[in-house]
C-alpha cells in the first residue's frame, strides 16, 4: 500500500506544483525565483541553507542575502 501511495504521488508536488512552495529573491542580484529549489540550480546554493536565510536563522547562504517575494 506504502509503495503504491508513493508511487501515486511522485513528481505530484515538484517545483511550482507544490502549494507549499514560495518564491524567494537574492537581495544582491534582484533575481526573483519560484522555489528555493530553482534558486539553488540556478545559483548552486543548497536550497536548505537559503531556508535558513529566509527563516532567519543565518545571515547569508553564498555569501547572498535572501528573503521571501
Amino acid at each position: 500500500t506504502a509503495e503504491k501511495i508513493s508511487k501515486a504521488l511522485k513528481g505530484k508536488f515538484d517545483g511550482e506544483k507544490n502549494p507549499s512552495a514560495k518564491a524567494v529573491i537574492c537581495v544582491e542580484t534582484g533575481q526573483v525565483f519560484l522555489t528555493m529549489k530553482d534558486a539553488e540550480t540556478a545559483t548552486g546554493i543548497l536550497w536548505q541553507g537559503i531556508s535558513h536565510v529566509v527563516r532567519g536563522v543565518r545571515h547569508t547562504a553564498g555569501g547572498y542575502h535572501w528573503k521571501f517575494a
